[in-house]
């Protein structure tokens, strides 16, 4: 199954500028409005770190779809895979995905960007996520089409209740009805409940497509770190959720839920409910009767 990618700002500069005029336009960055400076930023530091990645699965798209939001902002750990604390992560979703909610203009959803701001002062933490639905050719230059919004993680206030006090670069009327940034959200948050957790069954480092089969046979962590030196960093989630689905029929999907955790529950960790064989008597029949023809 493929996924797709993020488009960067810097790589749309690319493909216009050439190297002496890339400095310039590094340059002019720091002068464009304040969502636009931080949009760059939070793309450099990720580009910095080698662009890491969670592939999200059809599976837990449709499971994650309806996640219940009522958990507390400072709740929000952060997916322990990556090695720096708070650092940007990309959200891929499947090319052509139908299972989220398309853009107005029809686009599908390719992917979320997602980075967590500490602020020094009094104000709490930002939970800051772009939207890339593709790009858009405009003068002959190719431009992301990004849709971005932040919540803010209040140590008071749950996650819902900070999502009605969202705020967005791009307000308008209806924008929030028109992409749904709720689902955005649930998508969001729910990796990073299940990459927060250590040791989660549904999460699977990603490795060279060459040694795909000697990983899963061996677990042989030297693969992880060779697939990253080649650019490949990430982890799948629900990638063997995904085969049971295709090779049962009647399997139907479990959904999650938050389950707090920890001293007075300060822990929210994300459990699937079971998953369950859908007309178990049909299925069984189905099974014995390849069984006879096998």
């Amino acid at each position: 199954m493929e996924f797709c990618d993020y488009f960067t700002l810097e790589q749309s500069a690319k493909r216009v500028y050439n190297k002496d005029q890339l400095v310039t336009w590094r340059e002019s960055m720091a002068k464009m409005n304040e969502a636009i400076t931080f949009q760059y930023f939070i793309e450099y530091t990720w580009e910095s770190i080698s662009r890491p990645y969670f592939k999200l699965y059809p599976s837990m798209i449709k499971a994650l779809s309806n996640l219940n939001l009522n958990i507390k902002g400072n709740q929000v750990r952060w997916p322990t895979q990556l090695s720096k604390t708070h650092s940007p992560f990309l959200i891929k979703f499947p090319i052509d995905c139908r299972d989220t909610t398309p853009a107005p203009e029809g686009d599908i959803l390719k992917s979320l960007l997602v980075y967590k701001f500490d602020t020094e002062n009094e104000y709490h933490p930002l939970l800051f996520i772009y939207a890339h639905y593709g790009t858009v050719v405009r003068q002959d230059k190719v431009i992301p089409r990004t849709c971005s919004f932040s919540v803010r993680l209040d140590s008071d206030k749950t996650l819902e209740s900070a999502f009605a006090e969202l705020t967005t670069p791009e307000a308008s009327a209806g924008i929030l009805a028109e992409y749904n940034l709720r689902e955005l959200l649930r998508y969001t948050v729910g990796t990073i409940l299940l990459a927060s957790e250590v040791d989660s069954e549904l999460i699977m480092p990603e490795v060279l497509s060459k040694h795909e089969l000697k990983f899963e046979q061996t677990g042989d962590v030297e693969l992880i770190e060779k697939a990253k030196r080649n650019g490949k960093y990430g982890w799948s989630i629900g990638k063997q959720l995904e085969r049971e689905v295709e090779t049962n029929t009647h399997f139907r999907v479990p959904h999650f839920a938050i389950r707090h955790t920890g001293p007075n529950g300060s822990i929210p960790l994300l459990r699937p409910i079971k998953g369950s064989i859908v007309n178990r008597k049909k299925f069984v029949a189905q099974y014995e009767e390849e069984e006879t023809n096998a």
